[in-house]
């Protein structure tokens, strides 16, 4: 009797501690998409506009939510004329300026068609504000290339970058309608080829630059930080790996208050941690989340009110995601099927935060 007892006492514990823990998470919500797709990206805009780059069969479309993921407007191709019999595109990454400009980064199967290298490239195109569909798409870099990625800074800043046996990027100073040359970031640099990049401009203009690096075969994240001119590269991930081939991972980094937060695989094993706008890690430095995740999969980390983190990872066509707060404490989970390996989220108005698996 005595033993029934203690086992209901604890019972109601982990009962009120569930309730605790439930409390003290931010509200997530699963955002509307629409039917038969695979999601690739999701971002919100200055206007609260969430913004969803999602692949369809063989090509990429775009929705936009005006309501917090509750309904979705229609599905826009982000390829109006019809390519050449073969070529198929695959969204890669999205970014929106602040006067609304919606810009897709893409690439495609030439190399497979064995069309021209200069064809095998990054492609872009761009909805304009208020315009019912995108315009033309057109080359960026025009080299073999991959891990492409892009992000928008104040004014008419924008940076895309790439993977072509070294980390590239390319600079607009237009809101994205022309681009600079391409640029090598650091002739020292030795990434993973057949990884990829991620982009964010901090609050400070900050632009950070996070990729995994192959030296020696330790397969470590690093992020890139550049403001007024000046660079300077940090060693993010803690946990070493070394491996003698490239583990095709996909990563992300976003601004979180005055700085960074970073989610990443190891090992199969995902990680987060938030960094300053200088790249100095918070206490307790890289947490260990808890999930794993495979080969290009979606994982991402969103920075919510309270400095709260919620970091998702995709594994086996399930979003997984878990809370931790400010401390790096777990606060709250859950879990949503959805298709293919990609998955995108943003946070609300209201802290809380949108998923779309």
């Amino acid at each position: 009797m005595a033993s029934r007892l203690a086992w209901v006492a604890a019972a109601a514990v982990m009962v009120l501690a569930g309730q605790a823990w439930a409390e003290a998470a931010p509200n997530v919500t699963i955002g509307r998409e629409p039917d038969g797709v695979k999601m690739v990206q999701a971002r919100a805009g200055a206007d609260g506009t969430i913004h969803l780059l999602f692949q369809k069969g063989e090509m990429p479309f775009y929705a936009a939510s005006t309501d917090g993921g509750k309904t979705v407007g229609p599905a826009i191709p982000v390829i109006k004329a019809k390519p050449a019999a073969g070529l198929e595109f695959l969204g890669w990454d999205m970014a929106v300026t602040e006067k609304g400009r919606v810009i897709v980064v893409m690439g495609n199967n030439a190399w497979k068609l064995k069309l021209p290298q200069d064809q095998w490239g990054m492609y872009m195109a761009a909805l304009e504000p208020g315009a019912k569909g995108f315009g033309p798409v057109a080359p960026v870099n025009g080299v073999p290339s991959e891990g492409y990625s892009i992000t928008a800074g104040k004014g008419g800043d924008v940076t895309a970058a790439f993977l072509s046996k070294k980390l590239y990027w390319k600079h607009s100073t237009d809101g994205g309608k022309t681009f600079g040359p391409n640029q090598e970031v650091d002739s020292d640099y030795l990434p993973c080829n057949c990884c990829t990049t991620s982009l964010a401009v901090g609050k400070d203009g900050t632009l950070a630059l996070l990729y995994r690096e192959a030296s020696g075969n330790r397969r470590d994240i690093y992020a890139v930080l550049s403001k007024d001119g000046e660079k300077k590269r940090v060693r993010v991930s803690q946990t070493l790996w070394e491996i003698d081939k490239c583990p095709m991972t996909y990563y992300m980094i976003q601004p979180a208050g005055d700085g960074f937060v970073a989610a990443w695989p190891t090992r199969g094993q995902a990680y987060f941690a938030r960094l300053t706008k200088e790249g100095k890690l918070w206490a307790p430095g890289e947490i260990k989340v808890g999930g794993k995740t495979g080969m290009r999969s979606s994982l991402f980390a969103l920075a919510g009110a309270n400095e709260t983190t919620l970091v998702g990872w995709k594994s086996d066509d399930v979003l997984h995601w878990r809370i931790f707060d400010a401390a790096g404490k777990a606060i709250g989970e859950g879990e949503k099927a959805g298709a293919g390996p990609g998955a995108g989220g943003v946070v609300g108005k209201d802290g809380g935060f949108v998923l779309f698996p």
